[in-house]
């Protein structure tokens, strides 16, 4: 048998070991284990990872090539399983607690935004109320006429049934509302008139101002005095064309049963809902009034409604005449509802 590596005990060539490279040839002590020439103890001695391990040491290129490329694996391999250092974990540890004590916050924030709102208290404090002429820049004159009407429930247009001008409104009897709606200058007021503290009615009403173009509504069984010293006398009403009556006790069709027109609706017998409905753009606009006889609550005429032709009234429980209105606006009764 011939002589072997001192290294790893394979076959010389040259005394170059054909398996791990080795050169034979240089001194044996400064190869066999146990036996360098470190002053370590043997199998106790760990070289630097600095260290070459290939230097000084004569190899075939082969050789040297094929314990590179082992070298390079066994560096990746530990760099692979290269635990993390305290410093590092600590690092890991100190980033999730900084981003945490920025997210649970936020997150409780979302939450909370998703939680029931608390319930509102309410304030008995006045609530201040806005100024129903703000921003109005037309100005009733103050100059005008004396002028005084007294008002039950019904349809009135200013400029046409009332003078333009600024009102003292006064209960006379009864109990029920007024309501002035003024599309031109976006102007909306609403009272309620009686003597029943509990529902805040009140008996006047001072700086009502009506604007020509307005609509006045007075509904339930009231009766209310108005009052201006500055009335604008211009009215544009006409003479009701229609003149002949007709008593009704259910249900009729306009343009049919009666002309269409404007017309008082006094209650004969009975009571309930005076009743129809207006086509508009895309649907029907619901119209009642509440009238009645003498033993009911309800106000026994309603003036000045308009009804075009086409539309279907309902009267139920009760007997009703209907007489042409004194003055009206015009004989376009269909503009009445789309001006409003």
């Amino acid at each position: 048998m011939g002589k072997r590596c001192s290294l790893c005990g394979g076959k010389l060539v040259d005394n170059v070991c054909v398996e791990c490279g080795l050169d034979n040839s240089k001194s044996d002590d400064s190869y066999t284990w146990g036996k360098s020439t470190c002053e370590t103890k043997p199998m106790t001695h760990v070289h630097d990872e600095k260290e070459d391990p290939l230097a000084e040491k004569t190899m075939t290129e082969d050789a040297r090539r094929a314990a590179e490329t082992k070298k390079k694996q066994r560096a990746g391999y530990d760099n692979k399983s290269k635990k993390n250092t305290p410093a590092q974990i600590l690092t890991v540890l100190v980033f999730i607690v900084t981003i945490g004590g920025a997210v649970i916050p936020w997150i409780g924030e979302k939450i909370t935004q998703f939680q029931e709102p608390e319930q509102e208290v309410w304030s008995s404090e006045p609530v201040m109320q806005q100024d129903p002429y703000f921003g109005i820049t037309r100005e009733i004159p103050e100059t005008g006429e004396p002028y005084s009407v007294t008002l039950g429930a019904g349809l009135y247009k200013c400029g046409v049934h009332i003078p333009e001008g600024v009102y003292r409104v006064a209960l006379e009897g009864g109990s029920g509302s007024l309501n002035v709606e003024d599309e031109v200058n976006y102007i909306s007021l609403f009272y309620s008139f009686g003597s029943d503290s509990e529902i805040e009615e009140i008996r006047e009403a001072d700086d009502v101002r009506i604007y020509k173009g307005a609509l006045v509504t007075i509904l339930d069984n009231v009766t209310l005095r108005f009052e201006t010293e500055n009335a604008q006398m211009e009215l544009g009403g006409i003479a009701n064309p229609n003149t002949e009556s007709r008593t009704l006790e259910e249900q009729f069709v306009v343009g049919k049963d009666i002309p269409a027109g404007v017309y008082d609706v006094y209650c004969e017998e009975g009571s309930g809902i005076f009743e129809y409905y207006i086509p508009m753009d895309g649907y029907d606009s619901y119209e009642g009034k509440l009238i009645g006889d003498s033993q009911s609550t309800f106000p026994r005429t309603f003036k000045n409604v308009v009804l075009p032709d086409g539309v279907e009234v309902t009267i139920t429980g009760m007997k009703v005449t209907l007489t042409p209105s004194e003055i009206i606006e015009s004989v376009d009764y269909d503009k009445f509802y789309s001006d409003m």
